[in-house]
């Protein structure tokens, strides 16, 4: 015990509570006297012997682990001594120190890793009821199915048939350690024909001919011809749709839908002339049709087909998602028929679609063909929001937006109680020691184990220590959105301020962009290959810092503010200047790339902004330049800037480096975005 500790414990009441003399002696010796508690030390001490006991341990020097580990049973970061010393000896150690070591420690990340191994060796032991006694329902199916067969060999049947039956109906091959459980089902009453299609239909829907195969040798002579009959109609559907060969039945149909939909993949005319044919042979259900037709509207209108209005229009209210929205809105808004989109936003949005794009386009529509009271009524409420959505309606009514900043309603008492959560403890405990990788896979992990209100408070936590990419994922992971100031930091102030002035760039875009990249993680690697901040790809950041005359570059410095701030700025000045100072196409630009972008480009006159970003082929640039846009305008407010309106910063769409007609310049006129009186 430390010196200060062996003399405060002279003064210990015996009722457990601290007395008015040692709460005197505590602000004697902490403040009149000047001495640091020596909390921050002891730590600092565990730290070091922390890193000697793994060094000892990975080095064979047990003893010297065992010294060191024995002092730190109180550290956050103890248990993965303990996980080092068992996971290189699995095989020689007693059931029940494994066992002792994952009751204590089971809500460890590497636990769970730890378990599967063990639960393996204990099968290739036959120790089949240590095996139940401690499975824990994993990823690996193999284990699943050992778990299955742990149960069959220990009697223990009781809903057995039915977890069998649930591992078995899936369309794909299991692991051979499933079957035994299968030949159970097999020699069983349940092993039904119904469910041998089931399974036939799910592994068709995956493409799993061979499986297919496999499983109609155990149906009948003429079933079986019907399997073999799907799959010819999957290998050439052209042929297998012009002469189905398969009777009117529920499979029978369900072969031919299939294989419409594969050749409706390859040739929408054809399948559109087959669909018409078939439906005189055979009698579709109103179901299978509504589904069929929804399929040919969407493919129809992503090959910008003819015919393409029609069918979108005779899409049963039933089969209409987030996908038919988007075609019928981009049909209507291009040709400019908001009588159509009048009547397709009629009513509330399928519950995929994101209802203040809904919203927003009905308001549209209901402006365009006259009735702007209402409009103006969908507008303001839009308004009170706050998103890429509202900001637009607020500006077609000239009004102010509403951020809705809600701190997060946390106690001191709450965040102290969600301090001590031991996955919260080992994630900070890391993050001192530098390892960001392991306090990312235990924050992960205790998130998953936290309530929404939890995990504000764990964000909170995360931004008073400057974590703030992994406060912003709490928050995500929570859907609270409110608290603006954990969910939209102002980090990096001083630097980006500078280059986004030296290339004369939007301070609050910026922002907003790096938001939308990396949400300030300063090592991300995207699964592309783009590092750091701004997220730069590794041959962009070479290429750019040789114009910044940086000498030796290395893309790993990309990984670095100090190096991704300047080129990312002057790579975004780039994009910028090459779209003529239009901030829509250069966001759309550094997301899916300049070349993409021009394609996507009017070959002459204007696109409005808020009908093109909606055009936008690629759903996550889509996505992406809606989100940048929205976060600039957070940015205004964070900054404490003068707001900037969303639609300032949405030029209308032309060709790039073409000169304007007069028409085309009356054209480019939007000043349309403001809802006229």
């Amino acid at each position: 015990m430390p010196a200060i500790g062996i003399v405060l414990s002279h003064f210990r009441p015996s009722t457990g509570q601290p007395s008015r003399r040692l709460l005197t002696l505590l602000v004697l010796l902490g403040g009149l006297l000047c001495l640091p508690l020596p909390a921050a030390a002891d730590r600092e001490q565990q730290r070091a012997d922390f890193e000697a006991a793994r060094k000892a341990l990975a080095n064979g020097q047990l003893e010297r682990y065992r010294q060191l580990a024995a002092g730190l049973e109180d550290y956050p970061l103890y248990p993965y001594l303990r996980y080092a010393y068992i996971d290189k000896r699995l095989r020689s150690l007693d059931n029940a120190e494994v066992a002792e070591f994952l009751r204590k420690h089971g809500d460890l990340p590497v636990a769970d890793r730890l378990r599967n191994r063990w639960l393996d060796i204990l099968t290739s032991r036959g120790q089949w009821q240590t095996y139940l006694d401690h499975y824990k329902q994993p990823n690996d199916n193999r284990l699943r199915c050992l778990y299955l067969t742990a149960r069959m060999k220990t009697g223990q049947t009781d809903g057995l048939m039915d977890d069998i039956i649930r591992m078995w109906r899936v369309g794909y091959s299991q692991d051979e350690a499933c079957d035994p459980a299968f030949e159970k089902l097999e020699a069983s009453p349940q092993m039904t024909g119904q469910l041998v299609w089931e399974r036939i239909r799910l592994a068709m829907a995956n493409n799993k001919t061979g499986l297919v195969r496999y499983l109609a040798k155990k149906l009948s002579s003429d079933e079986r011809q019907v399997a073999e009959r799907w799959i010819e109609i999957h290998n050439n559907p052209d042929a297998g749709t012009r002469d189905p060969q398969l009777a009117d039945t529920v499979i029978g149909r369900e072969a031919v839908l299939y294989g419409l939909r594969r050749l409706l993949r390859r040739d929408i005319d054809k399948a559109l002339d087959r669909w018409s044919a078939l439906q005189q042979r055979y009698a579709f259900t109103p179901a299978e049709k509504n589904a069929l037709q929804r399929d040919l509207a969407v493919r129809a209108a992503d090959q910008e087909h003819a015919d393409a209005r029609q069918l979108l229009e005779q899409v049963a209210d039933s089969e209409v998602d987030a996908t038919v929205f988007l075609y019928r809105l981009r049909q209507a808004i291009n040709n400019d028929d908001w009588q159509q989109l009048r009547a397709w936003t009629d009513g509330t949005p399928p519950d995929d679609v994101h209802e203040n794009q809904w919203q927003y386009w009905r308001a549209r529509a209901l402006e365009k063909t006259g009735d702007k009271q209402a409009a103006r009524d969908r507008y303001h409420e839009l308004a009170s929001q706050r998103d890429f959505y509202s900001f637009l309606a607020a500006d077609r009514l000239g009004i102010d937006y509403r951020m809705n900043h809600y701190p997060l309603p946390i106690s001191d008492e709450e965040l102290a109680q969600i301090a001590e959560r031991p996955g919260i403890q080992r994630a900070f405990e890391f993050l001192a020691l530098d390892e960001e990788y392991a306090a990312r896979r235990e924050w992960h992990h205790i998130l998953g184990a936290l309530s929404p209100r939890e995990m504000q408070g764990a964000a909170q936590l995360a931004a008073q220590r400057g974590w703030h990419n992994q406060a912003i994922l709490a928050m995500g992971r929570a859907q609270a959105y409110d608290d603006l100031e954990v969910r939209f930091p102002v980090l990096y102030r001083e630097t980006l301020a500078r280059h986004a002035s030296k290339h004369d760039l939007d301070l609050a875009w910026v922002y907003g962009l790096i938001r939308s990249e990396s949400a300030f993680y300063e090592s991300a690697r995207s699964p592309a290959g783009a590092l750091g901040l701004m997220q730069v790809m590794p041959r962009t950041g070479i290429q750019t810092a040789g114009k910044l005359g940086m000498k030796n570059f290395s893309s790993n410095q990309l990984l670095k503010a100090d190096y991704n701030i300047p080129i990312g700025n002057r790579y975004l000045k780039e994009v910028y200047d090459n779209f003529n100072g239009n901030m829509i196409l250069a966001t759309a630009a550094y997301n899916a790339g300049p070349h993409r972008v021009k394609s996507w480009l009017p070959d002459s006159g204007c696109i409005e902004p808020d009908i093109w970003i909606e055009n936008i082929p690629f759903r996550e640039t889509r996505g992406y330049v809606k989100r940048v846009l929205e976060y600039a305008s957070v940015y205004d407010w964070r900054l404490e800037r003068e707001q900037r309106r969303v639609t300032a910063r949405m030029d209308a769409v032309k060709p790039v480096h073409k000169p304007d007609s007069l028409l085309a310049s009356l054209q480019c006129n939007f000043s349309a975005l403001t809802m006229q009186p």
